[in-house]
C-alpha cells in the first residue's frame, strides 16, 4: 500500500513539473513572437518640393582703372566710382542697397608675371568691387553697366545672383508634406507585404536645399526636402 501511494505521489509531482514546463514554453514562445513582431520595421523616404520666387537680388561688379601716373590714377578712379554710384542712385538704388569694398591700388611692376610691355601701358591698377542688393521688385541694373562701359569706365567681373531668404516660412509645410509622402510609401509597402504600419521608430528630417528651378529662370528657386522615417510593422 505504501508502495502504491509513493508511485501516485511521484506521478502527481511529474505532472506538475510537466505542466509548469509546458506553460513556461508557451509563455516564452508568445513573448518571442511579440518581440519579433514589434521589431519588424520599414525605412522609407518622403520627398517634398516647392517652387518660389527669389526675394533678394544681388549684382556684383568691379570698377577698374589703369595708368602710369599714380596721382592721376587716383583722381580718375575716384571719379569713376562717384559717377557709378550716382548712376545707380538715379535709377532709385539707395545707399542701403549699395555696398563697396575697400579700394585697392596695385603697382604692377612688382609682379614678376606681368610683362614689361604691359607695365608700360599701365603700371598702376586701381580696383573696387560694388555689390547692389535689392529686396524690392526693382530689376538689377545690368544694362546700366553697359552704358558706363561706353563712357570709358572699366567694368568687369560681373555676376548676378538671385536668393530666397524666406526658408523658415515654408519649412514647416514642406516637412509635413514630406512626412505624409513617407507614410504613404510605408503603407503601400505594408499592404503589399500583408502588414500594417505602426508607430514611428525614428525620423530624420534630412537636408533642405535651395537651388535654381532651371537655368533659364534663375529668379525661380526650388526648395527640396527629403525625410527618412522608420516605421514599425504590425501583422
Amino acid at each position: 500500500m505504501k508502495y502504491i501511494t509513493a508511485i501516485i505521489c511521484a506521478l502527481i509531482v511529474s505532472a506538475g513539473i510537466f505542466a509548469g514546463l509546458y506553460s513556461g514554453s508557451v509563455s516564452l514562445l508568445r513573448s518571442s513572437q511579440v518581440f519579433s513582431t514589434g521589431t519588424r520595421t520599414v525605412t522609407v523616404k518622403g520627398l517634398a518640393e516647392k517652387i518660389v520666387d527669389a526675394d533678394r537680388k544681388r549684382l556684383r561688379f568691379t570698377i577698374r582703372r589703369t595708368g602710369n601716373d599714380l596721382e592721376q590714377l587716383r583722381k580718375d578712379f575716384s571719379s569713376d566710382l562717384k559717377e557709378t554710384v550716382a548712376a545707380l542712385a538715379g535709377l532709385g538704388y539707395t545707399g542701403s542697397e549699395i555696398f563697396q569694398s575697400n579700394a585697392l591700388v596695385t603697382d604692377r611692376s612688382n609682379d614678376e608675371y606681368v610683362s614689361k610691355d604691359s607695365i608700360e601701358i599701365g603700371r598702376y591698377t586701381g580696383s573696387v568691387t560694388l555689390t547692389v542688393i535689392v529686396t524690392s521688385p526693382k530689376e538689377l541694373p545690368v544694362k546700366l553697366l553697359d552704358s558706363l562701359s561706353m563712357k570709358g569706365i572699366g567694368i568687369d567681373n560681373i555676376s548676378a545672383y538671385y536668393e530666397f531668404t524666406g526658408l523658415n516660412s515654408v519649412k514647416p509645410q514642406l516637412i509635413e508634406e514630406a512626412t505624409k509622402n513617407a507614410r504613404a510609401s510605408a503603407e503601400k509597402f505594408a499592404k503589399d507585404s500583408g502588414s500594417r504600419v505602426g508607430k514611428i521608430k525614428t525620423a530624420n528630417q534630412g537636408q533642405i536645399t535651395v537651388e535654381e528651378a532651371d537655368e533659364s529662370t534663375p529668379q525661380k528657386k526650388k526648395i527640396r526636402v527629403v525625410s527618412t522615417v522608420v516605421y514599425f510593422l504590425n501583422d
